[in-house]
């Protein structure tokens, strides 16, 4: 997975994605659940699982086997 989108100036903040090895597999973290972004902070810690979960997913329907996350005891 690659990080295409970052949220906001200077943002460690991931927002959107894509897989390294398909031409069209792009991941977005979806923002429409938030009722009052005035309220809402987004954070590293909330978007980075957002991503990454698609990202297995596709893996494991495409790419057919499931991926070792870096520091697994898998």
């Amino acid at each position: 997975m690659r990080v295409t989108k970052w949220r906001g100036w200077r943002s460690d903040i991931p927002f959107e994605a894509e897989c390294t090895a398909c031409a069209n597999a792009q991941f977005k973290v979806d923002e429409s659940g938030h009722t009052d972004p005035r309220l809402y902070t987004p954070d590293r810690k909330y978007y980075h699982p957002l991503l990454q979960d698609q990202f297995d997913r596709h893996f494991r329907l495409v790419h057919g086997s499931p991926r070792q996350r870096r520091g697994s005891k898998d």
